[in-house]
């Protein structure tokens, strides 16, 4: 699992409700029941993946959600976020 969640980010980009793991970076992106749904554990997964495959109303509601409003993390400030960490690593030599 990838620690920012660069797939994650373009799936909920082209509308598709994300489920992931709450205490990853995907968090930083997704709120709950809102873009997509957050879980504790595998078996949260498990559980949120069959809520989604359950309710109709709830994917498209989060569809709906992800494709009107762009998500606040645009290339520009990924770019900057990455930099912004490699200066922090360079100044602790």
């Amino acid at each position: 699992m990838e620690a920012f969640g660069i797939a994650a980010l373009e799936a909920r980009t082209a509308g598709l409700p994300v489920v992931a793991i709450g205490s990853s970076g995907v968090a930083d992106f997704i709120t709950h029941d809102v873009n997509g749904l957050l879980a504790e554990d595998d078996a949260g997964l498990v559980a949120a993946t069959r809520r989604l495959v359950a309710h109709d109303a709830l994917r498209q509601r989060i569809r709906a959600h992800n494709l009107a409003t762009p998500p606040a993390e645009d290339w520009s400030h990924i770019v900057e976020c990455v930099l912004a960490e490699y200066r922090r690593a360079g100044a602790t030599r």
